[in-house]
């Protein structure tokens, strides 16, 4: 990993926590989320695991250092959307293997 990628990394983990910092500060405000020290970190988590997953989605891809960051940044704000959907995805794609190595055998 080159230096330019290290500081992209650090800005990406950056932003994303501050989108779970933000996401939990507006979900305690509108009393969806109890203010609580286990309840921010989650958020964190969430926002971390979202948004690293977004980054490296987008340098997969080979988008730009701004369009790589709006993924970060869309991703983290949704962290509870995203990883559901990736959750989703990996549980369809795990029953369809299963399901092709039954019918293959």
């Amino acid at each position: 990993m080159t230096l330019t990628e290290q500081w992209l990394l650090l800005v990406a983990v950056g932003l994303s926590t501050l989108s779970g910092i933000g996401v939990f500060l507006h979900g305690a405000r509108e009393g969806r989320i109890d203010r609580s020290l286990f309840s921010l970190s989650t958020e964190v988590v969430l926002a971390l695991t979202a948004g690293l997953t977004g980054f490296y989605l987008a340098r997969h891809w080979a988008l730009d250092e701004g369009l790589t960051f709006i993924c970060v940044l869309a991703a983290s704000n949704n962290g509870r959307e995203v990883l559901a959907t990736l959750k989703s995805k990996i549980i369809d794609g795990i029953d369809m293997m299963l399901t092709n190595k039954k019918d293959g055998s």
